[in-house]
């Protein structure tokens, strides 16, 4: 009996084997006759550039490979006179009529307009601008190269215009619980 288990089994593993390995020929694929085109028709030329003004090339202009067709429009940024120096010069500048007080921390760096003078490097400076009748201005400034920050403070009546701007906590009315 074991002997016709073993046999019933090789034969239904030929079977199986012979059933995977017999596939039906796929139909030969159309051949279709190519059928006469008209000549192609020469390619329309594309329309012209437009012509724009000449300008004096800049001093420095960066690589064909780095520099882009839409970076071409934008002004570049004034170098340092001296980028080895060690001092930085930062210039705050806002509409003197405001009376703005700049604070780094809890010391007052003085009114605006102002030239601040760091070392080059020495990491960045959080200064809060505040004038009065104005909403207060977080602002971050970088001692890495000179620069100029021209501030836009917003008066009180401006303030719901902005966006993400919540009165303060005494100012809200009150919510009816319920």
């Amino acid at each position: 009996m074991r002997v016709e288990l073993l046999v019933a089994a090789a034969a239904l593993a030929a079977a199986a084997a012979a059933a995977c390995q017999r596939r039906a020929p796929a139909p030969p694929a159309p051949v279709f006759a190519p059928s006469p085109s008209p000549p192609p028709s020469p390619a329309p030329s594309p329309p012209p550039a437009p012509v724009l003004p000449e300008s004096p090339p800049p001093a420095e202009s960066p690589p064909p490979e780095i520099a882009a067709p839409a970076e071409a429009a934008l002004a570049a940024e004034d170098r340092d006179p001296d980028p080895r120096s060690q001092l930085v010069t930062i210039k705050l500048i806002a509409d003197a009529r405001r009376k703005a007080h700049v604070f780094w921390g809890r010391k007052d760096l003085g009114e605006v307009p102002l030239s601040l003078q760091r070392p080059r490097d020495s990491g960045p400076l959080d200064l809060l601008v505040t004038a009065p009748g104005y909403l207060p201005l977080h602002t971050r400034v970088f001692t890495d190269r000179d620069d100029q920050l021209f501030l836009r403070l917003f008066s009180l009546s401006e303030a719901p215009q902005l966006l993400g701007y919540a009165p303060p906590d005494d100012a809200r009315p009150a919510r009816r619980r319920q």
